[in-house]
């Protein structure tokens, strides 16, 4: 068994980072199975959904996609992994092809057979392990005897090959309910002999509806240096407290990606911004094309402030997943790191106005608000009265839609580039499809999508729709020409 998982750090080293970035090659891929699951965490990133499982032949693809693309792990997320129909024919294809498989379960369906296979198996399994309490580890999950059954998976498999370093390690976040025990709780991770892997929460899914379990950055902080210090003193182990994770740094977004079990690929189960689909493009056309994730490795000039001044810069860019889904912007700093706490009203949050991101004055100026950006992003806009490409009766002359969407990209670069707004012209459109006509009052949701950019030359997918019943208006593609600010 190649023992690639080790107990220096969870993900991958520095080094490891650059030469996959140097490379245009992936290290890790998330991908999750299933959706199914027999906890109800109380803030369970997924939330609610009708979604299944991932087609047999489809998860197949997607492993080799990423075995080709490089990757040495796959990490598996649900739902339950262990709920998952055909769990084990997978990670053994996953060993197959060179790969470790990293499961992420709640430990409820361990057993000694359970635990004999995983032995086998190149893999670490992260448990879930919010607190030594009974009561409030059960309140974590929303099920009885969730500590007893994390603990007896730990003996199990400890007693089948386990106990090397790095193949077992504990998933706690950290909340309001656990936050006393935590220091208690990685000590006793650590001197078992456990990996620890402590991180924020992201507010989306079920948190959302909990808001009750959000601990306070300069809390934050304390927990963060509190297990610095003891790291360091009891266990030799150094490194740089910052978010999100205990111990760590994320920068994932260099080397991974997730995908779902609708074939839906993202950055990670934070920044759920959709980037693709599987099942209509490969993995690897999906990453190479993907403008957010060129925007993520481009970092250290793409970041905004505050993230962007911070001293920890060069390592880290905060939790990307926190940032969007907060602000709505996966460039924005990020709002729940402890730095950012006196400087939360410098972060724009969406939807945001167009106006001071465009150099159009009224009544040119056509559009109203970014509401969200991601791999598709969106602006909307009122038809007004005073536009002066409507008709007597109302009606919008449907080239003006090609100027409205222009606008819309101009709003958004301006926003991606933090406040500088760049001289450009519209300089072509093709593939033009006018569906229906668009009328003084009616609201328009300007959904936008850069496909290639040569030299100073846009090329950008654009769809109109009527808000809010998303009767189609006007779809193509247009050209821009931008020049640097």
């Amino acid at each position: 068994m190649t023992a690639m998982f080790s107990d220096d750090h969870f993900d991958f080293s520095d080094q490891d980072i650059r030469q996959a970035v140097a490379a245009n090659r992936l290290l890790a891929i998330e991908i999750e199975f299933n959706y199914r699951c027999n906890y109800r965490c109380p803030y369970c990133y997924v939330g609610e959904t009708s979604i299944e499982e991932i087609d047999s032949k489809l998860a197949d693809d997607v492993i080799a996609a990423a075995a080709a693309l490089g990757a040495r792990k796959i990490v598996v997320l649900g739902g339950e992994p262990m709920l998952y129909s055909r769990l084990w024919e997978k990670l053994e294809l996953i060993n197959r092809l060179g790969m470790g498989a990293e499961i992420f379960t709640n430990a409820s369906l361990i057993d000694a057979e359970v635990a004999r296979r995983l032995g086998r198996l190149n893999c670490r399994v992260v448990l879930k392990l919010n607190s030594l309490d009974p009561a409030i580890q059960e309140r974590l999950t929303g099920v009885p005897d969730a500590l007893a059954k994390t603990m007896n998976a730990i003996t199990l498999l400890q007693n089948h090959g386990f106990d090397q370093p790095g193949r077992l390690a504990a998933s706690t976040v950290i909340c309001a309910d656990n936050y006393n025990g935590l220091i208690e709780l990685w000590k006793w991770i650590r001197d078992r002999g456990i990996l620890p892997y402590f991180e924020i929460m992201t507010p989306q899914g079920r948190m959302c509806e909990h808001a009750e379990l959000n601990v306070e950055a300069p809390r934050l902080q304390k927990l963060f240096l509190e297990l610095q210090r003891l790291d360091a003193e009891r266990y030799g182990r150094h490194w740089e407290a910052q978010p999100p994770l205990v111990g760590g740094k994320c920068l994932r977004h260099l080397y991974s990606c997730l995908v779902n079990p609708r074939g839906d690929v993202m950055p990670c189960v934070g920044l759920n911004a959709v980037i693709g689909n599987v099942t209509t493009q490969p993995l690897a056309e999906i990453l190479a094309s993907s403008s957010l994730l060129n925007d993520l490795k481009s970092y250290r000039q793409k970041i905004k402030p505050p993230c962007r001044d911070c001293d920890r810069a060069e390592s880290c860019y905060g939790c990307r997943g926190a940032a969007y889904q907060l602000t709505g912007d996966y460039l924005a700093a990020d709002p729940m790191c402890w730095r950012n706490a006196d400087l939360l009203s410098t972060i724009t949050c969406l939807p945001c106005p167009a106006e001071p991101l465009i150099p159009h004055q009224p009544p040119i100026a056509m559009i109203d608000n970014v509401v969200s950006t991601g791999e598709v992003s969106h602006i909307r806009t009122t038809i007004r009265p005073d536009n002066r490409f409507l008709d007597a009766d109302g009606r919008l002359d449907p080239e003006a839609l090609l100027e409205i969407t222009a606008q819309a990209c101009a709003a958004f670069n301006t926003l991606r580039d933090n406040g500088s707004i760049s001289p450009g012209m519209l300089a072509g459109a093709t593939n033009l499809q006018f569906k229906h006509d668009a009328h003084v009052g009616d609201e328009l949701d300007i959904a936008i999508r850069e496909t290639a950019v040569i030299d100073k030359i846009h090329l950008v997918d654009f769809t109109i729709v009527r808000h809010p019943d998303c009767t189609p208006i006007a779809k193509g593609e247009i050209k821009l020409c931008l020049w640097d600010a």
